[in-house]
């Protein structure tokens, strides 16, 4: 072959090489510019034009200034506030508590304390709206229902459609986000401090005010500004609960400006985009206010974490761990339990299997359930490979290209879920492309798949920056492709984590409320949207019945990703002993086999130094 022949071979296979390297960041930013950018846009579009998105109009501010300027705003921006203020306060104080009895107390069931956090944290919002909001229904919930057997009064005892009983609601949710934020630093703080002041004459309660909770101070403002916003982002629990007593909140108008006939989608864009201002604006204030501050409560010297023994008192930690267990557990599902089995709402004297016959027989009914456990597992695996996928694309090695690449992924936590769904609501309404998979299937599976992208990169994310880099390096330098590298080196060792992850997103896929007002129909919703529906129908019991149907779906679900998840651990573990037995034979093969030639090499030596035999005569 000639020189310019060669050179012309070497060129276009260089070419063809980096065309395969920027093909796949090509795809990649599309994916986050399409999945991010483009909503938060035609958010922004909706904002400013005077019809409705996909119909001709006009570039206006009227939207923004009909939605301002109402005097009747300031209702749900003052109770907003109210909501995301007293609920934040009571999640972060059951938080606190909740810690302080699972790390400086010898209660005997705190160990019990951090798996009932991670329940109420994977169980999606929907349940205590609906369980509760049965529960403590005025007269017919079984909270009342029980205190009228017992007392024979039929004054009810607790009403949930109140400012107590949202707020209650919402921070028993809460208080699982914060008992995490709180759990590590509560763990990791030196106990030599709280001694010492001991030690110095300070009592118990002197020294949990006066060390405990100032050098807990950050992560507790962590934690506030957490369920602030938290709170303001909530849904469920205020259209559930909140409407019914008069408690508008900005989600829920937002979401009555499109429920309305005709629906004032620049009305509800504009208060969506101060929500997101004001979201922003907290998050701002809260680096602002951290930056500079030393709150180093982790030295180089040992730690002494012995915990507290309160001998006449102790059998109140656990009287409270079973106290809020119930309250967070065992009534919502014997509420819905009860419920499923009974006609009428509110008696519990006739028990049948008339509302699950009712549901097996409606099709719409048999649609919903079948759509869930669609998008709880295709949809689940999707998003989470997606997410693996990007953040092993752009937390491994970053550059300036990959920082502007994951700077869009952090939108969806500055827009609220139903302001994210308004946002791919619109996208819809105004691509026009679009417009045939609107209230379809596919519409929800992608808009479920985009708002739960956040969740499955968050949680595999630990999962992936824990494998050594060389790993993949080494894959690569024998010759395999990225593609290969990702899937026969980073999965299966992330498996068990890839599992978890997969549960918790179909989970939380499973009882997103949202995306099913908006964007599904009477024919394609999921039992999230049909459990609302019968709820707002006064069909308690159909709901009950649905929602029960959704837990015994995901309990399956769950022990079979647990199977898959042991599998996949105890065959990794396998793999690895295997590996290191066959790395340590193949040593011993070597050493011998280096011993053999290293005494074969002696022999003739020895037999060449040998003095020669005398000669006889």
């Amino acid at each position: 072959m000639t020189t310019v022949g060669r050179t012309a071979v070497k060129g276009s296979f260089s070419a063809g090489s980096k065309s395969a390297r920027v093909l796949p960041w090509v795809l990649l930013a599309i994916v986050i510019i399409c999945a991010f950018v483009v909503p938060l846009v035609m958010l922004v579009v909706m904002a400013f034009r005077t019809d409705i998105p996909g119909l001709p109009g006009e570039w206006s501010t009227q939207g923004f200034v009909q939605a301002f300027t109402d005097p009747s705003i300031l209702k749900p921006l003052g109770d907003s506030l109210i909501f995301a203020v007293c609920s934040s306060f009571f999640g972060t104080l059951f938080a606190l508590f909740f810690v302080f009895v699972s790390t400086r107390t010898t209660a005997r069931l705190r160990r019990f304390v951090t798996p009932m956090m991670i329940i109420i944290l994977a169980t999606p919002v929907l349940f205590f709206a609906l369980s509760w909001g049965m529960l403590g229904a005025d007269h017919v919930g079984l909270i009342n229902k029980l205190y009228t057997m017992l007392t024979g009064s039929n004054v009810s005892i607790f009403t949930i459609n109140s400012w107590p009983g949202l707020i209650f609601v919402m921070s028993i949710k809460l208080s699982a986000f914060s008992y995490f934020l709180l759990l590590g630093p509560s763990l990791k703080m030196n106990r030599s401090l709280e001694e010492a002041a001991e030690v110095s004459g300070s009592g118990r309660a002197g020294t949990f005010f006066r060390v405990y909770l100032p050098l807990l101070s950050p992560a507790i403002f962590g934690s506030l500004l957490v369920g602030f916003i938290g709170s303001l982002q909530a849904f469920d629990t205020p259209q559930i609960i909140g409407t019914q007593a008069g408690i508008r909140v900005l989600s829920t108008e937002i979401y009555r400006f499109v429920a309305q006939y005709p629906a004032n989608y620049a009305g509800a864009a504009s208060i969506s985009i101060g929500l997101v201002a004001l979201l922003i604006l907290l998050v701002v204030l809260q680096m602002r206010l951290l930056r500079g501050r030393d709150y180093t409560t982790v030295g180089g010297k040992s730690t002494f974490n012995a915990a507290l023994s309160f001998p006449r008192t102790g059998w109140l930690l656990n009287v409270a761990i079973v106290v809020f267990a119930t309250l967070a557990f065992v009534l919502p599902t014997l509420q819905l339990v009860l419920s499923s089995f009974n006609t009428v709402f509110g008696r519990y004297d006739g028990f049948s299997l008339r509302n699950y016959q009712t549901i097996f027989k409606n099709p719409a009914a048999l649609s919903a359930v079948w759509n869930t456990v669609e998008f709880m597992v295709v949809g689940g695996f999707v998003t989470v490979l997606i997410g693996t996928i990007m953040t092993y694309a752009l937390r491994a090695r970053p550059n300036k290209w990959k920082r502007a690449l994951e700077l869009p992924t952090w939108i969806p936590w500055a827009m609220p879920g139903l302001v994210g769904v308004l946002a791919i609501l619109g996208t819809i309404l105004t691509i026009p492309f679009l417009h045939p998979i609107y209230g379809s299937s596919a519409a929800l599976f992608i808009a479920l798949v985009i708002v739960s992208l956040p969740i499955a990169m968050r949680f595999t994310e630990n999962a992936v920056l824990q494998i050594d880099r060389q790993l993949v390096d080494a894959a690569r330098i024998s010759g395999a492709s990225g593609m290969t590298s990702f899937r026969t080196i980073l999965l299966p060792l992330i498996g068990p984590s890839f599992i978890s992850g997969w549960f918790v997103t179909g989970l939380a896929i499973a009882g997103n409320l949202e995306v099913p007002l908006l964007l599904g129909s009477v024919k394609t919703t999921t039992i999230a949207g049909l459990a609302y529906k019968y709820y707002s129908d006064s069909a308690s019991p159909l709901a009950a019945a649905i929602f029960c149907i959704l837990l015994v779906t995901v309990l399956v679900l769950f022990g079979i990703t647990s199977l898959i998840r042991f599998v996949l651990a105890a065959g990794l573990r396998r793999g690895v002993e295997r590996k290191s037995a066959d790395l340590e034979r193949r040593a011993a093969d070597r050493a011998g086999s280096l011993l053999g030639a290293t005494r074969a090499a002696a022999v003739p030596a020895v037999v060449s130094h040998a003095p020669e035999p005398a000669r006889q005569n």
